[in-house]
């Protein structure tokens, strides 16, 4: 199994949000690409993303895909997000397999909630983000990432 861009995994999040006529902001769509890396890690035990995320003052987010996405401010994303590289010119796509297995997942428990109500899930006081949050944006490590979603799914 191989990483994919975090491109790829919000654009999942976007095509999704788009068929159900539900509304994603930048904040929404960082802590659902999060979510889909932790529980990715705890399935499978395997990154889903190349990119791995910060511990940031306000929560767990993938600097990349802030930079990416901080035009837009925080209005809906309907628009995909671009690749990097050569994949700059395209909007990079998650293939059809057990990764965007778990996107969909994610998407069909958290798509309810909103950006607000997700940043609240991922700022428990056990979470991996909590564990690392002083480190001044230090990366979250999977095996945290892990362990924690290993738990959620046992309970």
């Amino acid at each position: 199994m191989r990483e994919h861009p975090v491109a790829a995994v919000a654009n999942r999040f976007i095509e999704s949000a788009l068929a159900d006529r539900i509304v994603l902001d930048h904040q929404a769509l960082q802590k659902l690409c999060y979510l889909a890396h932790g529980f990715h890690l705890a399935i499978t035990g395997l990154p889903l993303t190349r990119e791995r995320p910060a511990a940031w003052p306000y929560g767990p987010a993938f600097p990349g895909l802030y930079q990416k996405l901080k035009p837009r401010g925080s209005s809906a994303m309907i628009r995909p997000v671009r690749g990097d590289g050569f994949d700059m010119l395209c909007a990079p796509t998650l293939p059809p397999g057990e990764a965007r297995d778990v996107v969909d997942a994610v998407w069909s428990k958290y798509k309810q909630f909103s950006g607000v109500q997700l940043s609240s899930l991922t700022h428990d006081g056990g979470s991996p983000w909590a564990m690392v949050r002083g480190h001044g944006g230090a990366t979250i490590p999977d095996a945290e990432l892990a362990r924690h979603y290993r738990g959620l799914l046992a309970a």
